[in-house]
């Protein structure tokens, strides 16, 4: 319908029942019959040129009277008069155009509607319910004539193919019941249109009225063998044998009562359901996918009346699993196939049921299928039905054949708070803090959420359960129903035992991995293999969801199932286990050392190892970094308590990182961790390295005290063992702690007698460029620019000659600071520029910021104000989220200099 212009109504025209005008829903009188036959015959045109001849021979027949164009003539005038001015009625070259939009119309209205339902992806129930609705009786309801009666019946024709598809949508929607009236009326006006026949049995079928759909297929048998002398189709032969059989099966299990959430899971397969033949729904044990499988297959089981299978394939569980020749015979009986019948060779049986499910809609749960091998026989081969299987296994095989996976993944934590409060007592869940502290400790398994609710009987049981399941090594038993199956571990005991011996050794030797997320060259250094030979292994466990793969060549085990793979491993060889630990923190810590010595090629070594990785630039080494950092972390922890020789080997290994990315906080905790294992593991060079290196963070973080405690206690043990380069390598750094803090004639007391100790030495260039540097720094700070810049310069030379881009990076930033603070802005610009270039080789975008800092005040004091504010606006976006207290600096800059409004009060 559509308005034509302001103050005009709409129009609306119905032909599907009495040939009727509305103008704002009210009735229009549309006069004579012979008036409302032009008025449809111009409708049914649907705006296309209608010539008078043809007018007059639809409406009046092949013998219109003499008088028959002159009453057309009046007609077309009454009508024009009718219809003014929402719609035109004219006349040219011959012809009748009525210019209306097809939409306003019923009939067309009605097609469209039909058309767009056989579209993919369209709202197919919700559009033919629309085009049903529009029919109001018997169309041209009224009218004579030849036109008139053929018109009649070509739009009936479509009407009953529009009602066997509507019908077929209210069965798929689980409404079977609702067209069985209309389907009724429609077959006993046409007899012999067997789709429609076919569709009312399928629809009193799926409504339980069996005898009703056997009548109906009496019924057209007879009218086809009298009227036309012919048997019905083979598709209403086959359905009359399937409702004769009986073979309607309904072994679906009861769906779970405590189903919680899974919204996206079930949408995807109702979504599947009708494109594909087969779907798997895969995941790890105890994370329900049986339940979410029943809770959809109740929803949907009217969509397949001719039934339901159900199957426990006993792939993971206690006893034999059920084998592909018996899974057949079990399901072949079940849909009506007498024992005799049923082939005995196992691929004739996999072709009998295909037969058996051709044009049939039935649904097949497989629940708990341990191999792609094992299903694959038992699928069905038309879309028509489907199969939803569920495993613990990847079931890959199945997918490179075009199955359609859905993976199934915990339950969200306010899922697992909803399913927790259905299950358990009442008033038990009441302190939201802890049921939230649960719910995390179960990690949204719904096996696990399950057996703790069962267990809250009343609101005294929730603190005990959870101080319960915080204990490690009670959690599994605390997962347990003791006079029932129902059992995490006992659940996790039979993915673990479906593996080969190599992949079950793997899994226990997982446990004492240190981190959650390990690499494949960790594993392999766990497993005691090189990469090529542990990866396959490695996938045997990802197969059964053992283990879950965040990204390409990384794993990652669930908490639970790593609390499993410590029992599995506490079972087996101690020593093993204890052998193992020590391949993969030794594998952290070389690697990680091979970082280092690339991120600070000048610098003295950590200490000598071989490399089992190698970096081709500063930017790989970092990224490798960067990606192990929490596993990395994680092993100096496990390392320092377990195998303190190489526990603070670790932690050194890491300074260049921690240098760069100053994770402060997490530096110190590791470094006092890693001083403590040196001390243990009589190491004095070792905690003497880790004490000098822990003052940095203390010294960032202005912790002035802390900083120089631990410079004095590194100087101490050097001296003490004889070490001069490393004594002055304290002296050093406890001058580089004094000039953080601001005190520079402190600062300058220690670096002195640092650079006297240095002299003696050989081959310690890098020390005296770092020396000459900190010195530079401290006469800068007492504003001593002269000084300043004659240690400036002597470093710079050293730097270039003995230190990596990074050390030279920051000496040209603090050269470019001292040229700025004294008036030398060009001096400053080119230092502050070679610097930044030099901090970006190096990978340190902290540094690269700073220098760049430099850079914008030396080109504003220049008179390039513009391009002096694009460098600290640059230099801001890397400072703000990695060093507050810089960034607070460089704003404040900025307001100086006028490019940003100061902020009142």
């Amino acid at each position: 319908m559509v308005r034509i212009s302001e103050g005009q109504g709409v129009l609306e025209f119905t032909l599907l029942g009495a040939v009727e005008i509305r103008r704002d829903g009210q009735r229009v009188e549309a006069g004579h019959p012979r008036q409302r036959a032009v008025l449809a015959f111009l409708l049914a045109e649907a705006g296309q040129p209608a010539p008078a001849d043809v007018l007059i021979d639809r409406v009046w027949g092949p013998s219109p009277p003499p008088s028959a164009r002159a009453t057309l003539h009046s007609h077309i005038a009454r009508l024009r008069r009718l219809l003014q001015p929402e719609a035109a009625l004219t006349f040219a070259s011959g012809c009748y155009v009525l210019a209306v939009e097809p939409d306003q119309v019923d009939v067309h209205r009605f097609g469209r509607l039909v058309a767009r339902a056989a579209e993919p992806g369209a709202d197919r129930l919700g559009l033919l319910r629309a085009a049903m609705a529009l029919w109001r009786g018997e169309p041209l309801a009224g009218l004579t004539g030849d036109w008139a009666g053929q018109t009649r019946e070509s739009w009936s024709r479509q009407y009953a193919d529009a009602a066997v598809a509507w019908s077929a949508a209210e069965r798929r929607a689980g409404q079977p019941a609702v067209a069985i009236p209309l389907l009724t009326d429609l077959a006993a006006a046409d007899p012999l249109h067997e789709a429609l026949a076919l569709e009312l049995m399928e629809a009193l079928a799926a409504a339980g009225r069996t005898a009703e759909a056997l009548a109906q297929y009496e019924t057209i048998r007879r009218h086809l063998e009298s009227e036309l002398g012919v048997d019905p189709g083979p598709a209403l032969r086959e359905k009359h044998g399937v409702l004769l059989r009986g073979s309607r099966p309904a072994q679906l299990p009861a769906a779970p009562a405590t189903f919680v959430g899974r919204e996206p899971e079930l949408a995807a397969l109702e979504q599947g359901q009708g494109e594909v033949p087969v779907i798997a729904v895969v995941g790890p044990a105890g994370v329900g996918k049986t339940a979410l499988v029943l809770r959809w297959a109740w929803s949907a089981r009217a969509r397949f009346p001719d039934g339901q299978l159900h199957i426990d394939l006993r792939g993971f569980g206690d006893g034999e699993p059920i084998g592909p020749a018996d899974a057949l015979d079990r399901m072949l009986r079940a849909l009506g196939v007498p024992p005799e019948q049923i082939a005995p060779d196992p691929d004739e049986r996999s072709a009998q049921l295909r037969s058996e499910l051709a044009d049939r809609r039935v649904l097949m749960i497989l629940d708990n299928a341990g191999s792609a091998r094992q299903v694959r026989p038992l699928l069905p081969g038309h879309p028509g039905s489907l199969a939803v299987v569920t495993s613990r296994s990847r079931l890959d095989g199945l997918v490179a054949e075009g199955v359609r996976r859905l993976p199934l993944a915990a339950l969200s934590a306010p899922e697992s708070a909803a399913l927790l409060r259905r299950i358990a007592a009442r008033d038990a869940c009441a302190n939201d803090r802890l049921t939230g502290r649960l719910v995390d400790l179960c990690e949204g398994l719904p096996l696990a959420v399950s057996v703790v609710a069962a267990r809250l009987d009343g609101p005294q049981r929730l603190p005990a359960i959870v101080r319960e399941l915080e204990d490690e090594g009670n959690r599994l038993a605390v997962l347990d129903v003791d006079e029932d199956d129902v059992s995490v571990r006992r659940a996790l005991g039979f993915s673990v035992r479906s593996l080969d011996e190599a992949a079950r050794r793997l899994f226990g030797l997982l446990a004492v991995h240190p981190g959650q997320t390990p690499g494949l060259d960790a594993c392999a250094a766990l497993l005691g293999r090189d990469a090529d030979g542990t990866r396959p292994v490695l996938d045997r466990l990802a197969a059964v969801h053992l283990l879950q793969l965040p990204a390409p060549s990384r794993y990652r085990m669930h908490d639970l199932v790593r609390l499993a793979a410590r029992e599995h491993a506490s079972s087996s060889d101690e020593d093993e286990g204890n052998a193992a630990l020590r391949r993969v923190l030794s594998w952290y810590r070389d690697v990680a050392n091979t970082a280092d010595r690339v991120l600070r090629p000048a610098e003295r070594p950590n200490f000598a190892s071989p490399s089992p990785l190698s970096f081709e630039s500063a930017d790989d080494a970092m990224a490798w970094l960067d990606a192990e950092a929490d596993n990395l972390t994680a092993a100096v922890v496990t390392g320092c308590r377990a195998v303190p020789e190489i526990g603070w080997q670790i932690a050194a290994a890491l300074y260049g990182w921690l240098v760069r990315r100053r994770h402060l906080e997490r530096w110190i905790d590791l470094y006092r961790a890693a001083a403590d294992a040196a001390a243990r593991a009589g190491d004095p060079g070792g905690e003497a390295m880790i004490h000098g290196r822990l003052a940095m963070p203390f010294s960032h973080l202005g912790r002035t005290g802390e900083a120089a405690a631990s410079c004095r206690r590194a100087y101490e043990l050097r001296r003490d063992g004889g070490d001069r380069l490393g004594a002055a390598t304290a002296l050093l750094n406890l001058g580089a702690v004094h000039n953080s803090a601001g005190n520079g004639a402190e600062a300058i007391r220690w670096l002195d007698e640092a650079a006297t100790l240095s002299a003696e030495l050989t081959g310690a260039g890098h020390l005296r460029a770092l020396i000459a540097s900190n010195l530079g720094e401290a006469y800068l700070l007492d504003l001593r620019f002269a000084p300043a810049v004659g240690h400036l310069t002597e470093a710079l030379a050293l730097a270039r000659e003995h230190c990596g881009p990074r050390d030279v990076a920051e000496i040209l930033r603090r050269l470019a600071e001292a040229g700025n603070a004294d008036g030398r802005a060009a001096e400053a610009a080119g230092h502050a520029a070679e610097g930044a270039e030099m901090a970006r080789t190096a990978g340190d975008v902290l540094l690269e910021a700073e220098a760049t800092v430099e850079l914008g005040r030396a080109c504003y004091d220049l008179g390039r104000r513009d391009e002096g504010e694009r460098h600290l606006r640059q230099a801001l976006s890397v400072l703000e989220p990695m060093d507050a207290r810089r960034a607070a600096a460089v704003r404040e800059l900025l307001v100086l200099i006028g490019a940003v409004p100061s902020t009142p009060g």
